[in-house]
């Protein structure tokens, strides 16, 4: 059976009352509680990766160290997830390695990047691209579940751009946070279930996102 990862955006604004409604109408995911999530993202000198999001929804790769936040202290997770994720239309690759978190508070300069994504870079036979740290992004993010179905949602706001590479990007953030909020529901279907036609009616609507390029189109460029 198909998994969906279908994504619905709408303005920031509206992620207060959207919030509100799913807690509300559903069960909070018992197994993934509210966070803050902290991603670095890397990239080769000349920013491939982020040139392919801008230029095409066919192929997108990423690499990325991944952290939580405990919401109310901002402490990070002692443990950190190194991705990678590859896709070409529907068929996707994503490798994933458990870690010790040693790069929560380092500057993006940091020599303890390199190299720290290396076992990722084997894909297919060939060694990919070297790759840097390009800038964090990080969000809040809430997930709820549809009881008696395996869809899961989650909704992400008040997403920004917290370090950037001054090696890698000459640019400054330029607001705080991002104009749009995502809602994301993973499932057997990529369709709206009728339980969350108020989502539609808040102003979300289906498109294809990604926080790396809209970070950058909006914050940095």
């Amino acid at each position: 059976m198909s998994d969906f990862e279908t994504k619905y955006i709408a303005n920031n604004l509206c992620a207060t009352k959207a919030k509100a409604w799913l807690d509300l109408n559903f069960q909070r995911d018992p197994d993934f509680p509210g966070t803050i999530i902290s991603s670095v993202y890397f990239d080769t000198k000349k920013l491939d990766y982020l040139h392919e999001k801008l230029e095409s929804d066919h192929i997108k790769s990423k690499f990325r160290i991944r952290w939580y936040e405990d919401l109310q202290t901002k402490k990070a997770s002692d443990i950190c997830f190194l991705e990678f994720k590859h896709k070409i239309g529907e068929n996707r690759h994503k490798k994933r390695i458990k870690a010790q978190n040693i790069y929560s508070d380092k500057e993006l300069e940091s020599s303890i990047f390199a190299n720290s994504l290396d076992e990722l870079r084997s894909f297919e036979g060939s060694v990919l691209h070297n790759i840097h740290p390009s800038y964090t992004i990080s969000y809040t993010r809430f997930r709820y579940i549809i009881p008696g179905t395996e869809m899961r949602l989650c909704i992400d706001y008040d997403i920004n751009v917290k370090r950037v590479n001054s090696f890698l990007l000459h640019k400054p953030i330029k607001q705080k946070y991002l104009s749009q909020c995502v809602f994301e529901l993973k499932g057997e279907t990529a369709v709206l279930p009728k339980e969350l036609s108020f989502m539609e009616r808040l102003g979300f609507h289906k498109n294809a996102f990604s926080k790396y390029e809209r970070c950058y189109e909006e914050l940095l460029n």
